[in-house]
């Protein structure tokens, strides 16, 4: 987890952001979506996807930066390893991680 609301909140939007070695944007993409979705109850999940850069680090630092000025709940995913015996592709596999714990009816 990178950084949790510690309100009750009902989740209205939830939002996948599968990652790949994305230090250089992750933090503006954050920040961006943060300012677009301003009064919107959202959860934010990155997803790492094995990034070899520090990716999931600087989401983590973004989101803590900016958790006092949000509603937004943030999670941090690893993705991990995907299935041996199946045809994953990087977005997909993230996406489909991802898509186990959201808490909106909308994604």
């Amino acid at each position: 987890m990178m950084v949790e609301s510690t309100d009750s909140l009902k989740i209205d939007l939830s939002i996948i952001l599968p990652t790949l070695n994305e230090v250089e944007s992750v933090s503006v993409t954050l920040s961006v979506l943060e300012d677009l979705l301003q009064g919107v109850a959202f959860e934010l999940i990155v997803v790492d996807d094995d990034s070899t850069d520090a990716t999931a680090e600087e989401a983590t630092a973004t989101a803590q930066a900016h958790h006092q000025n949000t509603t937004a709940m943030f999670s941090l995913l690893r993705a991990g390893p995907r299935p041996a015996d199946e045809r994953w592709v990087g977005k997909n596999w993230a996406c489909t991680c991802a898509m186990q714990g959201v808490q909106s009816e909308w994604v």
